[in-house]
């Protein structure tokens, strides 16, 4: 069952997980803007996968991968101390994540939850 959650939380590997916690993170982080998506999956019989993906400032320099790596690992330890759990960044080119009109969609939930 694949579900878009517009709700303030999700639970993901038995935390709850906070849209407003992950952007303020964002924010704090230069070379990022606060245009992002959160991913929650489960591979079968193993824990929930939590992919964060978020849009890198207009003037980002997407030749230098030495620096974009290190802007991933930074955006991952920042969202570590915030949420308390290990998440995938996966940078993206500005205005690559959908945009919608009114509330946005932050959370994508891909589980196959049992009894559904």
């Amino acid at each position: 069952m694949k579900q878009l959650l517009s709700g303030n939380e999700a639970i993901a590997r038995g935390m709850n997980v906070f849209p407003q916690l992950i952007e303020r993170s964002l924010l704090e982080v230069d070379g990022l803007v606060p245009q992002y998506q959160i991913v929650i999956d489960r591979q079968q019989d193993s824990m929930d996968t939590l992919d964060i993906m978020v849009e890198t400032a207009p003037d980002y320099n997407w030749s230098d991968n030495e620096h974009l790596e290190n802007l991933r690992r930074h955006t991952a330890r920042e969202i570590h101390q915030a949420l308390g759990i290990t998440a995938e960044i996966k940078l993206m080119e500005l205005k690559t994540i959908e945009r919608s009109i009114g509330k946005a969609r932050r959370v994508i939930d891909k589980r196959e939850l049992s009894g559904e």
